[in-house]
């Protein structure tokens, strides 16, 4: 069986806060004349997006989201399993006598 991830991503009202002042920061950081020469326009979010906190909260809620190394992880499973690592809570397979 497969494990089921819930982030619960921007579920709390502070989370969603933080985030709106990061975009806001960066998009004010882009805007400086010191990366004039490196931004031609930005794409997203728009002004439109931008215009609000509501507005900008439904942008972040359909843009948000996760990304998962293709390298460098290792499979979660029962030890019973030889291809497994970790258990359903992370604690590693096999480590005795380390």
């Amino acid at each position: 069986m497969q494990p089921f991830l819930d982030y619960r991503y921007l579920e709390h009202p502070w989370d969603m806060e933080r985030l709106r002042e990061a975009v806001r920061l960066s998009v004010r950081l882009i805007e400086d004349s010191a990366f004039h020469d490196l931004v031609e326009h930005r794409v997203s979010p728009s002004d439109q997006d931008m215009a609000s906190d509501e507005a900008l909260d439904n942008w972040l809620l359909r843009n948000v989201g996760t990304q998962h190394h293709a390298s460098g992880t290792c499979k979660m499973g029962p030890a019973s399993d030889p291809m497994a690592v970790v258990d359903q809570h992370g604690k590693v397979h096999g480590i005795e006598g380390l």
